[in-house]
Order: structure tokens, then C-alpha cells, then sequence
């Protein structure tokens, strides 16, 4: 190992161009060097990224989803002994406990 790092610098001293070319190479290493560490900090931006945006979208759901009560029971009454009768009918209460509002799009009977 001393051999090649003797011949070298016997290269270093005898070429003309070389104090040139080892500039160069040097350039190309850490150009190397530092790209790929750029590469791997871009990466781990854009992952840091799609995790905020997907956090982002959860939370806009939920603060834009409407919390509701609903409540299903079947209409009935008694009849004149007591006894009680059930319909065919059947109520639906849809009461809105929270803050975002309620759109109701089509209502049948």
C-alpha cells in the first residue's frame, strides 16, 4: 500500500497536469458523495410529505363529518282493551349532536 501511495505522489510531482486531474477526481467523489445524500434527504422529505397530507385528509374528515343520532322505532298504539297494536310503520329520528352541519339529500315516505 505505501508502494502505490509513493508512486502517487511521484506522479503528483512529475505530471504536469496532474495537480489538475486530482482536483478533478477529488470533485467527482464528493459530487458523488453529496448527491446521494441529497438523494436520501428528498426521499425522506417526500415520505414525511405523503405521511403529513395523508394526516391532513383523516383530520378533515373528521372534523367535517356530521356526528348524528339515529333512532329507529316502530309505531304502535293500544286498542280500547289495553292491548297494544303494532303498524306496519316505522319512525326514523335523525337528530345532529355535533358541529358540522347536516345535508339530508332526498327524503321519501
Amino acid at each position: 500500500m505505501a508502494y502505490e501511495f509513493g508512486r502517487f505522489f511521484w506522479w503528483l510531482q512529475h505530471e504536469p497536469n496532474a495537480p489538475a486531474t486530482f482536483v478533478q477526481s477529488c470533485a467527482v467523489v464528493v459530487t458523488t458523495i453529496v448527491t446521494t445524500l441529497l438523494c436520501g434527504v428528498t426521499y425522506k422529505y417526500m415520505v414525511l410529505t405523503r405521511h403529513l397530507a395523508r394526516m391532513a385528509t383523516e383530520q378533515l374528515r373528521a372534523a367535517v363529518r356530521p356526528v348524528i343520532n339515529l333512532r329507529l322505532y316502530f309505531q304502535g298504539g293500544q286498542d280500547s282493551v289495553g292491548g297494544i297494536i303494532f303498524s306496519d310503520e316505522v319512525a326514523v329520528e335523525l337528530t345532529n349532536v355535533g358541529n358540522a352541519p347536516l345535508v339530508i339529500k332526498k327524503l321519501r315516505r
